[in-house]
C-alpha cells in the first residue's frame, strides 16, 4: 500500500469513527460523559454474513488511547457458529474503562461469545454472554442497515492494522 493509499484508508477510518460517535451521542448523551470518564475508545466499522450454520465478516476502525491521544488503526474479524440467517453492517463504540482492556486492545484482543441478535434496517436487539458481567468496558451497537436473525457462538478478533498504525520513517 503507498503512503497516499495509507493516509486516505486512515483518513477514512477516522471520518467514520467521528460519524459514528457523533450520531450514537446525539441519541444517548450518556455515551459523552462515559467517552469524558473513560481511559480510550475503539470504534468498528463492521459487515456479518449468516448463513443457517456459519457467519463471517469483518470491518476496521480506530483505537484511541485518550491519556496521549495516541491513534491506533484496527483489523476485526468475526466468525459465528449456530442457527440463523441475514446480512447486517454496523457500528461498535467500545468505551473502555479497565487498564487491562487498554493493554489488550494495544496488542490485540480475543473475544468470545454465545448471543443471539435480531436486526432490521437501523433497528435491532440482542442478548449477549457478554452482558452479565462488568468486563472494564461499554458496548454500544450503532445498526446501519441489513436483516438478520441468530443465536450463534461467536468469534470476534480485533487486532492492530500493523500496515496502517505503523508511520514511515521520513
Amino acid at each position: 500500500m503507498s503512503l497516499q493509499e495509507k493516509e486516505k484508508a486512515r483518513s477514512s477510518i477516522e471520518t467514520m469513527a467521528e460519524k459514528t460517535l457523533k450520531e450514537a451521542i446525539a441519541k444517548r448523551p450518556i455515551i459523552q460523559e462515559r467517552l469524558d470518564n473513560a481511559l480510550g475508545y475503539a470504534v468498528g466499522n463492521i459487515k456479518v454474513t449468516k448463513v443457517p450454520v456459519v457467519g463471517a465478516g469483518g470491518g476496521n476502525g480506530l483505537f484511541v488511547d485518550l491519556k496521549d491521544d495516541e491513534r491506533r488503526y484496527l483489523k476485526i474479524t468475526r466468525i459465528d457458529i449456530g442457527g440463523g440467517w441475514g446480512a447486517k453492517s454496523y457500528k461498535v463504540i467500545v468505551i473502555i474503562n479497565s487498564e487491562k482492556i487498554m493493554d489488550e486492545f494495544r496488542s490485540g484482543v480475543w473475544n468470545f461469545e454465545a448471543g443471539a441478535e435480531m436486526a432490521a434496517g437501523t433497528v435491532g436487539a440482542e442478548g449477549s454472554s457478554s452482558n452479565l458481567i462488568d468486563r472494564g468496558f461499554r458496548l454500544y451497537r450503532v445498526l446501519d442497515g441489513g436483516a438478520s436473525a441468530t443465536v450463534t457462538a461467536r468469534l470476534i478478533r480485533v487486532k492492530i492494522d500493523q500496515e496502517l498504525t505503523l508511520t514511515e520513517i521520513q
